[in-house]
């Protein structure tokens, strides 16, 4: 039994929600969270975030079914650093700035008007 469950551990873990769809795909070392998490939620979006000694390590990625996207940058499991907001057309709107997850300022684009 212990072996099975280091096993586990150490490999990929898949868990599945309502209606056995997949909602979430983990990865651990020992036992902490390490690796890739993909998690799909009921409103079609799939969130891809990096992990490394349990906390959310890395660039974080969430795709959404409209096309939109958030790409965010993540230090000891929170936001450190910029996060982008793309548009369903992949044109970007807007930057937070984080500093150890608190956010301190942001911008907004327009994107270009053609005549």
């Amino acid at each position: 039994m212990k072996i099975l469950i280091l096993s586990i551990l150490m490999s990929v873990f898949t868990s599945c929600g309502t209606m056995n769809k997949l909602s979430s795909r983990l990865s651990y070392n020992s036992y902490d969270l390490h690796g890739l998490k993909i998690e799909y939620s009921s409103n079609t979006s799939v969130k891809i975030s990096k992990f490394k000694g349990g906390k959310q390590n890395g660039i974080s990625t969430i795709y959404f079914s409209n096309g939109e996207k958030i790409i965010a940058k993540y230090k000891n499991g929170v936001v450190d650093g910029k996060k982008y907001f793309f548009n369903s057309n992949g044109e970007l709107y807007k930057i937070e700035k984080y500093n150890f997850g608190q956010m301190t300022g942001f911008e907004f684009y327009t994107p270009p008007v053609f005549k």
